[in-house]
C-alpha cells in the first residue's frame, strides 16, 4: 500500500463525499494495479465533481489497463474536453 492510499483511505471514511479524496485513493490504486478499485473511487469521484478533468483521465488510464479500450477513450476525450474548457 502507498503512502497516497494509506493518506486517502482515514479521509475517505471520514468523509465519503470529498471528491479529491477519492480521486486520491483511486489514483494511489490505479498505482497499485486495482483496476476495479481505482475505476469505482474515480466513478465516484466523477459523480461528485464531474468537472474533474485529472479523475477522469485516471480513470481513462485504469480502463486502458484492463484493456478496455472504447471506455478509455471515452474518458480521455471528456478529459481534454473539461481541460481545453478551463483555460
Amino acid at each position: 500500500m502507498t503512502s497516497a492510499h494509506k493518506t486517502a483511505r482515514p479521509l475517505v471514511a471520514l468523509n465519503p463525499a470529498d471528491a479529491e479524496a477519492l480521486r486520491g485513493r483511486g489514483y494511489a490504486r490505479l498505482n497499485q494495479h486495482e483496476y476495479d478499485r481505482a475505476i469505482e473511487d474515480l466513478t465516484a469521484a466523477i459523480a461528485l465533481n464531474p468537472s474533474d478533468a485529472l479523475a477522469f483521465r485516471f480513470r481513462s488510464s485504469a480502463y486502458a489497463a484492463k484493456k478496455e479500450s472504447n471506455r478509455a477513450h471515452n474518458d480521455d476525450v471528456k478529459a481534454r474536453q473539461l481541460d481545453r474548457s478551463a483555460r
